[in-house]
């Protein structure tokens, strides 16, 4: 009988973590139930830099399941890179901790990367877990696009622009020669799985796209409003880092985005204050409140969502939003312009009608505004 031990393993599993022992029991026995490809066996390297209880009990997790356990830096990039440099598959696998792998995901992702001109490859990211309503708000932004690429991307580009770094496999040799994953970038956490994706697609290198390799996320990591609304304001501080500083010829010219014509109610009402009265600087908040009424009234009839509440519409376009402020933000602290005329050009789909949807709500809702103005102008 031949001695696993000594064949080399085809796929490294690498999983970055910090406490989560639950989910992590739940991602080991998955991974370890996962087929194997070729009859060999499957490397996991579990990096951690939990506190020292956590880290015990993740230790001994590891050594039920066969698993290497390494001690690592609190940075989610630099973890992975730890996982890289201990790798020995000719393929390197990105799993995080809170998720699960369905039994075929390595031979889907096997059977993509055998094909010559594909160095790396995504599969499909399915949410699990209890519905509330954030998670339907959430299913209606647009931070779920990029963990279902190899659906919604499918016959519109031959490589992803990049990949969630919670289904991607990469061959070792790209991703050394790459150098890893970047970690110079602010924060220990965010844009380094975009990063990696775009760096990859420059090297002429090419992402295949696996609809059928399945990971299964918990919604629980997701489902509150302060988790939410923190990932994405930092989502948003970090695409401007990734896009107006590092990858500037992704971006190109666009139509005006909402914080934008934000902006210029904030100048407006200031002028208003100046020739009027300070009641007029009250008004700043009906802009936003007018612009995801009749934003998500606009996109509601568009597009016939009738299963869908306004509600929910206002408060995922109100997600979105804040996305855009934290890249605002950014911009703005680094005097960079190129924001409020230029965005990422990443994405293949159609988003002309959002776009529009987007354009005529943040005009519309500024026009409401002047006419408030003028009625301050007369009676106050």
């Amino acid at each position: 009988m031949l001695n696993m031990v000594n064949i080399a393993p085809l796929f490294s599993c690498v999983i970055p973590t910090k406490g989560r022992v639950t989910f992590l029991a739940d991602l080991l026995a998955s991974l370890r139930s996962a087929n194997k490809v070729k009859d060999t066996p499957l490397e996991i390297i579990v990096v951690d830099s939990s506190s020292p209880s956590d880290a015990n009990a993740i230790e001994s997790l590891c050594q039920q399941y066969n698993a290497i356990f390494i001690s690592g830096s609190p940075s989610v990039r630099e973890k992975r890179n730890q996982g890289i440099r201990m790798a020995k598959g000719e393929f390197i696998f990105f799993i995080d901790s809170d998720c699960m792998a369905d039994k075929n995901l390595f031979e889907k992702h096997y059977v993509m990367l055998s094909q010559k001109d594909i160095s790396a490859c995504i599969g499909v990211t399915k949410f699990v877990g209890v519905d509330s309503f954030l998670w339907h708000v959430i299913t209606n932004t647009r931070f779920l696009d990029s963990f279902n690429f190899p659906v919604i991307l499918r016959g519109k580009v031959e490589s992803a622009p990049w990949g969630p770094t919670t289904n991607l496999s990469v061959k070792r040799d790209v991703v050394i020669q790459l150098d890893g994953f970047e970690t110079n970038l602010p924060f220990n956490l965010g844009a380094d799985d975009a990063d990696l994706g775009l760096r990859i697609n420059k090297a002429g290198y090419r992402i295949g796209m696996a609809d059928d390799a399945i990971v299964y996320h918990s919604k629980d990591t997701w489902n509150g409003w302060n988790k939410i609304l923190r990932r994405v304001f930092r989502w948003g501080k970090m695409d401007y880092h990734l896009y107006y500083r590092r990858h500037v010829d992704k971006i190109a010219l666009t139509m005006p985005k909402p914080v934008t014509v934000f902006l210029w109610t904030i100048i407006l009402q200031f002028f208003f204050v100046m020739c009027s009265s300070w009641a007029a600087i009250l008004l700043l908040p009906f802009w936003p409140l007018f612009y995801l009424i009749i934003f998500s009234f606009i996109k509601k009839r568009h597009w016939k969502m009738s299963n869908v509440s306004i509600c929910v519409l206002i408060c995922a376009e109100f997600i979105n939003q804040v996305f855009d402020f934290g890249c605002m933000l950014m911009a703005l602290r680094h005097a960079c312009l190129d924001f409020f005329y230029k965005e990422p050009v990443d994405d293949p789909r159609a988003i002309w009608h959002i776009k529009m949807h987007s354009v005529w709500a943040s005009l519309i809702s500024l026009f409401l505004i002047i006419i408030l103005d003028c009625i301050c102008l007369v009676f106050l």
